[in-house]
């Protein structure tokens, strides 16, 4: 018999190494915590080989185990794109596919980087605050999209990606621009900016000072990221984003807020029972190649 790992023990390797623990991994792939036991024990069995380091409850990856992952991604990625290429030639997935985006960082970097592997799709974007691009998909309007922090719902299937938390920006002229770091006690003294209802970043900002007990008293409330941007450039007050949401490189400058650095995910998702091939391929996309967009958090980063 061929001793070839099947897929689903390198996609159970992959998401372990990926993860961390067996819970997230099993969160992962949908499947359950004793199914990711199995199959990584069943591949150390068939091959002789240690793939996970086990002491005191916890799992450390070999070397072995992170090559095999590095292969399960490769895999992974090219077995969703032979399916959609047999797909389009029973006609049967769609070459049009209409996105969804909270934030344009980093969705816009994740849809580049499909599109250079799918150039044959044809690609829509919308643009709005978490609730519009929750109901978009909901009501079958965008096809798949991108948001912090998406609630479990049994009516979407969810794939998380970038690392993402939410800090405060100021301009370079700003007297916090030289620090690493920020109370919200500090904060609450300053002229600050937030979203309207219906953003995430606010719902975060709100939570943080409810938690420290601090009253939330905006200087202005604005419907845009981009009109918090150009509000804290033009030294209106203090601003709030999350930390991988803009590409703008005019000199704004991200400061960690004490309180504010719980880490979220932009989760990529979908109607749990479209099963069309090309948001399939975007979902995998972006769980494949969403983490190295995230990267560690930043200290001071142009804005």
């Amino acid at each position: 018999m061929s001793r070839s790992p099947s897929i689903a023990r390198l996609r159970a390797v992959t998401a372990l190494v990926d993860t961390g623990s067996i819970a997230a991994a099993a969160r992962r792939l949908n499947v359950s915590e004793s199914a990711v036991s199995q199959s990584v024990h069943a591949l150390e069995q068939a091959h002789g080989v240690i793939l996970f380091n086990r002491s005191g409850g916890r799992l450390t990856a070999t070397a072995a185990a992170r090559e095999i992952a590095g292969l399960g991604a490769q895999m992974e990625a090219l077995g969703t794109r032979a399916e959609a290429v047999l797909a389009r030639k029973r006609g049967e997935s769609s070459t049009r596919l209409s996105i969804g985006l909270g934030n344009a960082m980093p969705g816009m970097a994740l849809i580049r980087g499909f599109l250079d592997r799918y150039p044959e799709i044809e690609v829509r974007i919308e643009m709005n605050d978490f609730d519009g691009i929750l109901e978009g998909v909901l009501d079958e309007r965008l096809d798949v999209a991108l948001l912090p922090d998406v609630p479990e719902d049994s009516r979407l299937r969810r794939r998380s990606c970038v690392p993402q938390d939410v800090v405060a920006i100021v301009p370079p002229t700003h007297h916090l621009a030289g620090r690493e770091r920020v109370s919200l006690r500090d904060l609450s003294r300053e002229r600050l900016i937030v979203r309207a209802e219906g953003s995430a970043t606010r719902r975060e900002v709100l939570r943080a000072f409810q938690r420290a007990r601090i009253a939330l008293r905006p200087a202005l409330e604005l419907s845009s990221r981009e009109g918090v941007c150009e509000a804290v450039a033009n030294g209106l007050g203090v601003g709030f984003v999350w930390r991988h949401a803009t590409s703008r490189r005019d000199g704004l400058r991200r400061i960690a807020v004490q309180g504010m650095n719980e880490v979220h995910h932009e989760v990529a998702f979908a109607l749990a029972d479209n099963g069309d091939h090309a948001v399939e391929a975007f979902l995998t996309f972006a769980q494949t190649h969403g983490p190295r967009l995230g990267g560690g958090p930043a200290q001071h980063p142009d804005g």
